[in-house]
């Protein structure tokens, strides 16, 4: 069965086109975006670091960057904000904050200090996309339109969960490819 729907996305500073899209109704299944997502996730972002040192992770490839390490971590603190802090409503403790992911890019010349390898930023956020996959797993197609709000500076925010999905997405994918450009850079 084909499934015609517009693709509407709520803006966040990018501009997101809007057209009518064909897709097999089978995309919107929940249990099978859920299995994609987290199986392609698994695969691509170990693979955008594979094969870097220790010290190609830790430090960064031109002034002022970030360090492909302090990257990936990110991409698990975004994800764990969305899910467990947003979706799930879990309060940032002290023991989050002091977590490695933490506010990773506040400082870029702090993180080469911190010597963490390659297999320990992925397992941080293999550990943090196993507890997204315990919250997610209760949800179904009925919740992708589900509002969750969210304050930051002052201001409340609402996002449905298909939106928090698709930013996470678009997220980690943005990283990845600047992985991967720091990666050539390194050599």
């Amino acid at each position: 069965m084909v499934k015609r729907w517009k693709a509407k996305f709520e803006t966040d500073g990018f501009a997101h086109v809007t057209q009518n899209t064909e897709l097999s109704s089978r995309f919107l299944k929940w249990d099978w975006f859920l299995r994609r997502w987290n199986g392609r996730s698994q695969r691509t972002t170990p693979r955008s670091v594979e094969g870097m040192s220790d010290e190609h992770i830790g430090r960064p490839a031109v002034s002022d960057a970030h360090a492909v390490g302090a990257l990936v971590l990110h991409i698990g603190e975004a994800e764990w904000y969305w899910t467990q802090r947003v979706v799930s409503g879990q309060k940032v403790t002290e023991q989050i904050r002091s977590a490695p992911y933490w506010d990773v890019l506040k400082n870029p010349m702090s993180f080469p200090e911190k010597n963490y390898s390659a297999e320990f930023c992925l397992n941080e956020i293999k550990k943090i996309r196993e507890q997204t996959f315990e919250i997610l797993a209760s949800f179904t197609d009925s919740d992708l339109e589900r509002i969750f709000s969210t304050e930051r500076r002052g201001e409340t925010h609402e996002r449905s969960l298909r939106w928090i999905l698709h930013h996470l997405i678009d997220h980690e994918a943005q990283h990845k490819g600047q992985i991967l450009m720091l990666k050539r850079l390194l050599g």
